[in-house]
């Protein structure tokens, strides 16, 4: 269908196209309409859940790093190839009960400015009986912490969250953090307990936010190009997901009248993996 706009013709017209550009009208062929197959339609689909998820880990990821213009494509190719791994096409059923995931480990959120290039002591995380454990290594800054320069201090924040894989909920637990200085103090080895549930994917991320002291003031040096953060862990902790979700609550007032309301325990995000 086309139409005028100003005095030119816009949109197309049996086999060709009309469009505006800065010199004049231009006039095109038509593209023919691409039919797709039931096979390519199943594999969109598919893909659709995978980077809807994706995106869903990102925006959780947000707190503790700025993640490069990369980040979306290496992130929705990592996890494409554990889905497609995860999923059996006979039975269109996922299996999540699998080591798949560990892929993940070591993804860096920004690749401008790699974490293993400033953080030369990793940590070690372990899931097992529904807890997740973290330990951090004694820490001596400007050693196993490298600094840039100008930068006085440094945060190191470790986020922790669990997917509920097929139902498309999640939870994010409190950021753990801690602050060492570029002067060598030393930082003690630090142990770290989470609570996991069955049935869900526990992904941990790490960040780094320097800082430099200023008139008397810490000043953020983090920047696109200055934002070292990475994926630590990602494992599935096996069991069955029966965690409530929600939950609806009615408050009666003085006068009569009644309120409700929804409290949100795990916020739905995305389609899920369902069998």
């Amino acid at each position: 269908m086309a139409r005028f706009k100003g005095k030119f013709i816009v949109g197309s017209i049996g086999p060709v196209t009309y469009r505006r550009s800065k010199s004049g009208g231009v006039i095109s062929k038509r593209a023919k309409d691409v039919k797709q197959t039931e096979a390519t339609k199943k594999s969109a689909r598919f893909f659709g859940r995978v980077a809807s998820f994706a995106k869903v880990l990102r925006l959780q990821l947000g707190n503790i790093c700025q993640q490069d213009t990369t980040l979306m494509t290496r992130l929705n190719k990592e996890l494409l190839a554990v889905m497609l791994n995860c999923y059996t096409k006979e039975t269109k059923t996922y299996n999540f009960d699998n080591d798949y995931f560990s892929r993940l480990d070591g993804l860096e959120l920004n690749a401008d400015s790699s974490l293993r290039e400033y953080l030369w002591t990793e940590p070690v995380v372990d899931l097992s009986e529904n807890k997740l454990a973290i330990h951090i290594p004694e820490l001596i800054g400007g050693v196993e912490v490298k600094f840039p320069n100008s930068a006085s201090h440094c945060q190191v924040q470790i986020q922790v969250m669990q997917f509920d894989l097929r139902g498309g909920h999640y939870q994010k637990s409190p950021l753990i953090g801690f602050t060492l200085e570029q002067d060598g103090v030393v930082i003690p080895a630090q142990d770290f307990l989470v609570d996991v549930v069955p049935g869900v994917l526990c992904i941990v991320g790490l960040g780094l936010r320097f800082f430099k002291a200023e008139y008397g003031m810490h000043v953020l040096l983090n920047s696109i190009e200055l934002s070292p953060a990475a994926l630590l862990f990602a494992k599935f902790n096996q069991g069955v997901f029966s965690e409530q979700v929600s939950k609806q609550t009615k408050t009666v007032h003085e006068d009569g009248s009644s309120e409700g309301r929804i409290n949100i325990f795990w916020p739905h995000a995305h389609a899920g993996f369902k069998n």
